[in-house]
């Protein structure tokens, strides 16, 4: 008689509250690892930004060696379409602006530190899904600025928003100005 009491208890299964327990312990592990897998893939993307603007900083350096005869303005700003470098998914930004081209998460733009400067740099900005920005964009440096070397820059990360800032602090960039740029 015993026995069997047991052996009905084992065969009953689990009660409504231990399902429930367990429920939520496995929901909140989902949410954990939802969030851990959405920085993954958001750093991923920033490594193919960095990797782009880099990329374009390069190829400006190249324009800059190989074309040593050609006038200011095209030697120290030159077009995307002048130099030796394609991306996936490669699309024009607008039909006005030859110094910027699309990619599928970021906008690469060439860009001057001020009017009629040497100064040349690219920016890779974060396009969202709807192609708004995120609120960050990555900056690289030539080592030539016009054609003439200069001291190395780092990297800066800029941003637009708090979780731009944010955003470029978790990905490496530790030292932040009061105003709006991150650095390694």
């Amino acid at each position: 008689m015993e026995r069997n009491k047991i052996f009905k208890k084992c065969l009953a299964g689990f009660t409504l509250t231990e399902l429930m327990a367990v429920s939520i312990i496995v929901a909140i592990l989902a949410g954990l690892a939802t969030g851990s897998y959405r920085k993954a893939i958001e750093r991923s993307r920033v490594t193919e930004g960095h990797v782009a603007a880099k990329t374009l900083a390069s190829a400006l350096d190249r324009y800059y060696m190989e074309n040593p005869t050609l006038s200011y303005e095209e030697r120290t700003f030159p077009t995307i379409a002048k130099l030796d470098i394609g991306f996936d998914n490669e699309q024009p930004c607008n039909p006005v602006d030859a110094r910027c081209v699309r990619t599928r998460y970021f906008q690469l733009k060439i860009k001057r530190k001020a009017t009629n400067s040497r100064e040349v740099y690219v920016t890779a900005e974060r396009l969202h899904t709807n192609n708004q920005t995120m609120g960050y964009e990555l900056v690289s440096y030539p080592t030539m600025f016009g054609g003439q070397p200069h001291k190395y820059i780092e990297p800066e990360c800029i941003f637009s928003s708090e979780k731009g800032k944010d955003l470029c602090i978790s990905f490496g960039y530790p030292h932040c100005t009061d105003g709006n740029r991150c650095w390694k």
